[in-house]
């Protein structure tokens, strides 16, 4: 492998544990918020199934404060599945 190959390696691999981190952190923060545990969540939950709106709405306030990122009512209220949300999270950290 060159020396290309392995910085551009190094770089997948970092965006890999930040993805997992970023993941677990929303699933740890979601389980919490709903009373569910972590094996209870999956990607493809809507947050309909979750809960009613003031569950998402505090949802979202932890998630800001969490990761320090605004999540505009606009964006909020495109969210469906809990993946819409890890992937929200994701692109604005």
């Amino acid at each position: 492998m060159g020396y290309m190959e392995s910085k551009m390696q190094e770089r997948y691999d970092h965006l890999d544990a930040k993805m997992e981190d970023i993941g677990q952190r929303v699933a740890t923060i979601i389980a919490k918020q709903y009373g569910k545990t972590e094996d209870e969540i999956n990607g493809k939950q809507t947050f309909k199934e979750m809960g009613d709106s003031l569950d998402f709405v505090q949802l979202i306030m932890v998630i800001e404060e969490e990761f320090d990122v605004e999540v505009p009512d606009r964006h909020a209220e495109n969210f469906k599945t809990l993946s819409d949300l890890f992937d929200y999270v994701l692109s604005n950290n």
